[in-house]
């Protein structure tokens, strides 16, 4: 092969290299920025519905306290009754889902009565509404419908029910409740369904 045939060649063998070099892809560039969350778009919870700031229910009957609260991000929401946190027991449920918060109590006694708070908040802020409830007492009813303002006799009731309590083995423990409603009743303590009688221990 002719001098200049060679040197030719090896050019184009040299030039090809080159061309291949620069278009090797690179991961670099094509990886996709990821894009931070936009914090304008945040904003401080707030209320669609609160609580009325005063309301009345008879004794015995459904309280039912719900709110509609929104915010970004999804705000943790707290019940407070009396400024004491309230949760899910035996008397009461408290719910907060889809952004819908309530309070249920099934059958309200006297000391249901109070100041009863919800409060929404996340890293934007915080927001709370509150309802008085007042608990309006049981009429008493006559006898046979009499109109002579003689009544008969009223179920007792528990104004006060006995709190859950955690002690150590071997110490001693005060259960206690207020029973109202009635001029005479019986009181049994129960354990495991059995009566409770008195002993000298």
């Amino acid at each position: 092969m002719p001098l200049q045939q060679v040197e030719k060649a090896r050019n184009t063998r040299h030039t090809g290299r080159s061309d291949s070099t620069n278009s090797v892809r690179s991961r670099g560039h094509t990886k996709e920025l990821a894009l931070l969350p936009d914090d304008s778009l945040m904003c401080p919870p707030s209320f669609l519905t609160g609580l009325k700031p005063e309301q009345s229910i008879k004794d015995g009957t459904r309280l039912e306290l719900k709110v509609q609260v929104k915010g970004d991000p999804d705000p943790q929401v707290t019940w407070l009754k009396d400024g004491k946190p309230i949760s899910s027991n035996e008397i009461m449920e408290v719910k907060y889902k889809n952004g819908v918060a309530s309070v249920n109590i099934n059958e309200v006694f006297p000391e249901d009565g109070g100041k009863y708070t919800c409060k929404a908040t996340n890293t934007k802020g915080s927001v709370e509404t509150s309802s008085k409830v007042t608990i309006i007492p049981m009429e008493k009813k006559a006898v046979n419908g009499a109109t002579n303002g003689t009544t008969g006799p009223i179920a007792p009731r528990i104004f006060k029910h006995i709190q859950s309590s955690l002690v150590k083995d071997g110490e001693p423990v005060t259960l206690s409740c207020t029973i109202g409603g009635a001029d005479r009743f019986d009181v049994v303590w129960l354990h495991n369904e059995k009566e409770i009688k008195p002993s000298k221990d």
